[in-house]
């Protein structure tokens, strides 16, 4: 029973911190970049991207490292791109506009160099999991569907704590050092 728990806690928290980074990117862009819809396109854009890409590189690694120790390995890595997003991304939000001018192309950029790593890596997460639980072929899609919908979920719990809970009450920083705890956390459980 534990390590079903646990395996899902895995599962659930990495959608739940990769949404919450979401919600939370225009907090770092918009003091460099405003709050405008080539923001947030550029936030949607790169979000899906990470998604699309970490898909396919994690179903990819999962095939050639199929332990969840190795899944584990991924998330710390995840953990580490979200230090630096915290100690360094407002400066480094700052630098890219001052570069580009605060351009659109400058916000996809900036979302792309402060956030793509870290989604991508989280992403790797859901058809690694498939890999891992995949214990008989008859019954695959049942359980790629309860993972994919557990890690769905996840997300829709940390968009709704990030958005109602976290913000109003917390600080940017501590939210930002709150979600990479998370992760380091879920890390170590994996």
């Amino acid at each position: 029973m534990f390590p079903r728990l646990r395996f899902y806690w895995v599962v659930a928290v990495s959608g739940g911190v990769l949404m919450a980074l979401e919600i939370l990117s225009s907090r770092v862009l918009a003091p460099h970049f405003g709050n405008s819809v080539y923001v947030w396109g550029s936030i949607i854009s790169v979000f899906l991207a990470a998604l699309s890409l970490g898909y396919l590189w994690g179903g990819r690694l999962a095939d050639r490292r199929p332990s969840v120790a190795a899944l584990g390995q991924m998330i710390a890595l995840a953990a580490a791109c979200q230090a630096v997003l915290l100690f360094f991304g407002q400066r480094l939000a700052g630098s890219l506009a001052d570069l580009t001018g605060g351009t659109p192309t400058g916000t996809l950029l900036a979302t792309s160099v402060l956030f793509g790593p870290t989604s991508v890596l989280l992403a790797t997460v859901s058809p690694w999991a498939v890999r891992l639980a995949a214990r008989d072929l008859g019954h695959l899609g049942g359980t790629a569907g309860r993972l994919f919908a557990l890690s769905t979920v996840g997300s829709l719990a940390g968009t709704l704590a990030c958005t109602f809970l976290l913000i109003p009450f917390l600080e940017l920083r501590h939210i930002l050092a709150l979600l990479m705890a998370v992760t380091a956390v879920t890390s170590c459980v994996a």
